[in-house]
């Protein structure tokens, strides 16, 4: 049960990252950008996803949330990804908890674009609690990406790294609202992705390709309903024996599931949508009440 504990927290994130690999991909002409992004963020605002994850024969383990919120400026978004292990496991994990912070903006080319992410692994609780964050500041102007990491208690370590192609840079949330806006047009048959991703090791891709219609029967967890996409990953990014993972979204490109195939020692990893809110309708709803 340890080592399940220990990797629990690390593939519920994982789960959630699997949403993001489609919005990284390369338009084949700028007019095929929606140029009406803001009022597309505007619909989602207040947006938040759960998710429930499990694998072998443990059921809802862990759970993940993502969410959009207004930013701190006018014309500023804050999406917010968050994982924690449930009961036992998290006890086991000292209620560890993920949350990756991103604020963003319109950027020139009509694409939402981070300018801070943040990263939190946080311990404990109360005077036990300790974090460690991690930093990146994207200015794009100059080209450059500064990045910081520290703990609690200790002296933070920076560095600054160059954007090292041209292009807009995208963090993992900013992209994946930028296919929710539907940027990019519908995911069709037959057309591989090469999705470039920033990392302080330097531009990486991600391949992503919807199932034909036959390859999809035989993915027995998803509904014949589902938009289903195959995205090839390095096995390093959720330690995993083969590339494999499987997302399926709906008509409206909300993900309602996911499985990474064959993680070492745990086997395939799953995960549900487990329900969909708008905080911003819920805060409003209750202050008329109030009233």
């Amino acid at each position: 049960m340890s080592v399940l504990a220990g990797r629990s927290i690390g593939l519920c994130c994982a789960f959630l990252l699997f949403f993001v690999p489609v919005s990284y991909a390369q338009t084949d002409s700028a007019s095929a950008i929606d140029r009406t992004v803001p009022t597309v963020v505007a619909q989602m605002l207040g947006e938040e996803l759960k998710y429930d994850v499990s694998f072998l024969w443990f059921k809802r383990l862990a759970e993940g949330t993502i969410s959009l919120m207004p930013g701190p400026e006018d014309g500023q978004y804050t999406a917010l990804l968050q994982a924690r292990t449930l009961g036992l496991t998290a006890f086991l994990t000292s209620h560890r908890v993920e949350k990756i912070e991103t604020v963003m903006e319109v950027g020139p080319e009509g694409l939402l674009r981070p300018l801070i992410q943040r990263a939190y692994t946080i311990r404990g609780e109360g005077k036990k609690k300790k974090e460690r964050i991690r930093s990146y500041h994207f200015d794009h102007q100059q080209r450059q990406v500064y990045y910081k990491n520290w703990k609690t208690g200790k002296k933070p370590q920076e560095k600054t790294y160059p954007m090292d192609k041209p292009g807009p840079v995208y963090d993992l949330l900013s992209a994946f609202y930028n296919v929710r806006a539907g940027l990019y047009g519908p995911v069709e048959r037959g057309r591989q992705l090469a999705l470039p991703t920033f990392t302080r090791r330097g531009t990486e891709d991600v391949i992503v390709e919807r199932l034909q219609k036959k390859a999809q029967k035989r993915q027995r967890f998803f509904p014949k309903t589902d938009i289903l996409c195959k995205v090839l990953a390095d096995p390093d990014t959720f330690g995993t024996k083969g590339r494999d993972v499987f997302v399926g979204f709906d008509t409206a490109m909300v993900p309602q599931r996911a499985v990474v195939k064959n993680v070492i020692g745990l086997g395939d990893v799953r995960g549900v949508l487990r329900s969909a809110s708008n905080l911003l309708q819920n805060k409003h709803s209750s202050k008329d009440e109030d009233l």
